[in-house]
């Protein structure tokens, strides 16, 4: 009888979790309504995703080696100490929050981001499969996405995890100028901007994916090419201004390690993927350079709108921050103390998180919690900028994501708010050793 291969099957699992990690289907526990109106950020579930990763530490749990633990807990690892903190401090605000149910719910997310990052740490994985896994879940993403703006319509699947997003219904993502109203590129996402995000590091890992495939076959490098053209066509249809700048920043810093360290062959195959995307620019906005002019344009009704609110959820967060410094309104209690202090009877899923990740962190954990996360971010990346004086070509990539990551975090919240954006966020800093 073959002995079972239970490393095999571990990672067998923990592949699964990263191609379902875009994929939304939920098993609704609680749902808010207030005036008939569901209220999104007091709603929550269980992801199919998250379950697949409670299996996967819970098999890593079977064979847990208790002196590799502590090894890693000693002192010369801060950053774990740090993190554990972080998770205790999220919990502890259970204490004080308004919804304790909902700010559990989410720290118990942070613990499954936690406990994933601490194993992804001591484990070694096979990053080429994990970009290419990622890069095929984001390819069959980018396909819905673009069917969705061509054919300006969208449906809903509950087996998937999505809803449909009429462009005549007020809440929907769209742009808008003299022709109507233009749906924006969804996929199987919540927002076109978590889309964004998320094409925008599948992006990156398929460059690294493809940089990589010195020993393929021709026809390997072809189909990644592929998949990386839809992927950033599907980009461009989203709209999304922080995941296009971020995916800027990272694309540009890769081509200018290749030219800084004379990288010929790595500029080599830079320059054949550019001259794709720039290919794909270039037909994009000849078809599209009037609502791509609107998107730009802070004369746009739609536009114009958005930036006032993004005005007033800063001035909001701040008010939350100066009431709460210390300890914060509570692990994913944002939304729910902003509909608790409202005066002017706001429609309920107006209540929106602040499109500042730093400034959402700091009005939910206060200064202790806030301060926390930025050592966490420090001590994980701190090594990072050595990409340009060492000869370590891999390393731009990370350097390329966490470019991402950051334009995230100043200008968007989902990579905190939403399940697959945390879960994402903990496996890249899994990921990134030094």
């Amino acid at each position: 009888m073959k002995k079972i291969n239970f490393q095999k099957i571990k990672n067998s699992i923990f592949y699964l979790f990263i191609f379902c990690l875009p994929w939304q289907t939920i098993f609704l526990l609680r749902e808010t309504f207030i005036e008939n109106e569901k209220f999104q950020y007091a709603s929550f579930g269980i992801y199919s995703f998250e379950i697949i990763l409670l299996l996967w530490i819970i098999l890593n749990l079977f064979r847990f080696d208790l002196d590799k633990f502590k090894r890693y807990f000693s002192k010369k690892n801060i950053l774990a100490g740090i993190i554990f903190l972080f998770l205790l401090w999220s919990f502890l605000s259970t204490l004080w929050s308004d919804d304790k149910y909902l700010s559990f719910y989410f720290s118990l997310k942070l613990f499954l981001g936690a406990m994933m990052f601490y194993l992804i740490q001591n484990h070694s994985f096979n990053i080429k499969k994990i970009a290419g896994i990622f890069l095929l879940s984001s390819f069959l993403q980018s396909i819905l996405g673009i069917g969705q703006f061509i054919f300006q319509s969208s449906f809903s699947s509950k087996i998937l995890g999505f809803s449909a997003h009429p462009a005549w219904q007020g809440g929907t993502s769209v742009l808008q100028n003299d022709l109507g109203r233009w749906l924006r590129a969804y996929g199987g996402m919540p927002h076109p901007n978590i889309l964004g995000g998320f094409l925008a590091i599948s992006l990156i890992l398929g460059i690294f994916l493809y940089w990589k495939m010195e020993n393929e076959k021709k026809i390997s490098r072809i189909l990644v090419l592929i998949a990386l053209a839809l992927n950033f066509t599907a980009l461009l249809a989203t709209f999304s201004r922080s995941a296009l700048l971020g995916f800027l920043l990272g694309f540009l810093s890769i081509i200018a390690y290749s030219v800084l360290k004379k990288q010929k062959i790595f500029f080599r195959k830079m320059f054949s993927i550019f001259s794709v995307f720039g290919a794909i620019f270039i037909i994009f906005f000849a078809s599209y350079s009037e609502i791509i002019f609107s998107r730009l344009s802070d004369k746009s009704r739609l536009e114009n709108k958005s930036l006032n609110e993004r005005v007033e959820q800063i001035s909001e967060a701040r008010s939350i921050i100066k009431r709460n410094f210390l300890l914060g309104v509570g692990a994913g209690n944002y939304t729910v103390n902003l509909y608790h202090n409202d005066l002017k009877n706001t429609p309920v899923w107006k209540h929106q998180p602040v499109h500042n990740t730093f400034l959402l962190i700091f009005s939910e954990l206060g200064i202790v919690g806030i301060f926390i996360f930025m050592a966490i971010l420090f001590l994980s990346f701190r090594s990072i900028g050595e990409v340009f004086n060492k000869n370590k070509t891999d390393r731009i990539f990370f350097l390329s994501i966490f470019a991402i990551i950051s334009i995230s975090f100043l200008f968007d919240h989902w990579l905190w708010t939403s399940s697959s954006g945390l879960l994402l966020f903990w496996l890249l800093l899994g990921l990134y050793k030094e």
